[in-house]
């Protein structure tokens, strides 16, 4: 199988795929801060990414479990169209300030076609401090 890098899929950067996510837990003010992904490597395979990186907790309280909202985007025409969503769940807890490894395995169709295919990904907390937070927009 070879390995093929896709440039757009690193300069989707540029469109939002360094997600920074900001939630409101209900009956109080939004927290300062956000979940930041930091990519290091985008590798396609086929209908595979393996996205490498890291997802930095910039809130000032603990973060307990990630989700991660990935939307594939057809950037062909005029306006954008959202052709997939792939969505997972770490159980892992960051400290205020920390950063952990981020590994994602996209499985999708679209990513193995020939025409530009973007994507973003959105990193939101499960549990903020001592808060159940809802999943984002989106998510099933």
């Amino acid at each position: 199988m070879k390995t093929v890098w896709r440039g757009l899929l690193i300069a989707a950067a540029a469109a939002g795929i360094a997600g920074c996510a900001t939630v409101k837990p209900t009956g109080g003010a939004a927290p300062a801060g956000g979940l930041v992904i930091r990519m290091t490597d985008v590798q396609v395979t086929g209908q595979v990414a393996k996205v490498r990186g890291k997802v930095k907790n910039t809130y000032d309280q603990t973060v307990q479990g990630i989700r991660y909202l990935v939307q594939l985007w057809e950037t062909t025409g005029d306006e954008p169209r959202l052709l997939d969503t792939y969505q997972h769940e770490v159980d892992t807890t960051v400290a205020s300030g920390e950063s952990k490894t981020l590994s994602l395995d996209i499985d999708s169709p679209y990513l193995a076609r020939e025409d530009p295919t973007r994507f973003t990904i959105e990193a939101t907390p499960k549990k903020l401090g001592r808060h159940d937070l809802p999943p984002p927009e989106g998510w099933k």
